[in-house]
């Protein structure tokens, strides 16, 4: 996909039509720990998307067509050439609707192999930049910049690609959803949340404390409901669109296979020495859950 169909593309869901009153037609799911998913609409209530196979969600993704998807469960559906483009839209500080989260389908697939790029998004929301003691250029170190780019051609070997068009400042959606930081938030977090992992203790958490080189990304703390709502309008609409498209491939397939697209340091950092030279490939079995220990 080249930067001028991107860029028809985007501008043809921004002006897609969305019918206003059908936000009201849903409420947000509200649970004691405050840390759950918000409400889905009903099935009769998923608009014009064609049927799925059995198990995987109409609006996940609907291959030749385009769906916005945004927080509030509305959708809007037109054709999109031969491959399709489905974003989940989220609100800016601005009041702006943003992009999320982009899947781009193959016009047939054919392998079960799923790209997944969660940490190459550089749509920073104003409302990050304002409670930010960094700026731009620093909040960017915790990217993995244009690493999407580099894998823009699966689609057109048979397999989709899912990219976040958020930062990984804003949201990591390679952490549980509730690894959180009490130490950034004014307010007690739910009992429920993971305050102890390592990763949290590092800074590193589902909404990070810091950046790559260790400093702080916020001048003041955080209230619980800002973070639940970055939960909700980016971290859930990438898993459930991840979850879709695995569905497709076992569906297929008998089998699903992820390759999640980072860029890494050439050489150092633990768990490497100085010096030694890091490894290209990192082979996940979900602790011997997925497939054979290697």
């Amino acid at each position: 996909m080249d930067s001028s169909s991107s860029a028809r593309r985007i501008a043809a869901i921004k002006n897609a039509p969305v019918d206003a009153d059908r936000s009201n037609q849903f409420r947000e799911g509200r649970e004691a720990d405050g840390l759950s998913r918000s409400a889905r609409p009903n099935a009769s209530d998923r608009g014009k998307a064609r049927r799925a196979p059995r198990g995987i969600r109409e609006d996940i993704l609907t291959t030749g067509e385009v769906c916005i998807y945004n927080a509030w469960w509305r959708q809007a559906v037109k054709r999109a050439g031969n491959s399709g483009s489905v974003e989940y839209d989220v609100k800016s500080g601005e009041g702006e609707r943003l992009p999320a989260i982009e899947v781009v389908a193959p016009a047939r697939l054919t392998t079960p192999c799923i790209f997944a790029s969660p940490h190459s998004g550089r749509r920073y929301p104003p409302e990050l930049l304002r409670m930010s003691r960094l700026d731009r250029h620093a909040l960017r170190q915790s990217e993995d910049s244009y690493v999407d780019l580099l894998f823009e051609p699966a689609p057109a070997y048979g397999a989709p690609l899912l990219r976040a068009l958020f930062p990984r400042a804003w949201v990591d959606v390679n952490r549980s959803r509730d690894e959180l930081d009490q130490r950034m938030f004014a307010d007690p977090l739910p009992t429920t949340a993971d305050t102890r992992s390592n990763r949290v203790r590092a800074g590193l958490g589902v909404i990070p404390r810091i950046v790559a080189d260790g400093q702080d990304i916020y001048d003041r703390k955080l209230r619980f409901f800002e973070a639940r709502r970055r939960l909700v309008d980016c971290y859930d609409p990438y898993h459930e669109a991840l979850a879709g498209l695995v569905a497709a491939a076992r569906a297929k397939f008998g089998c699903a296979v992820i390759i999640d697209c980072h860029s890494m340091p050439s050489a150092g950092g633990a768990p490497f020495r100085e010096g030694d030279r890091q490894i290209d490939f990192v082979l996940g079995d979900r602790f011997g859950a997925s497939c054979a220990p290697a």
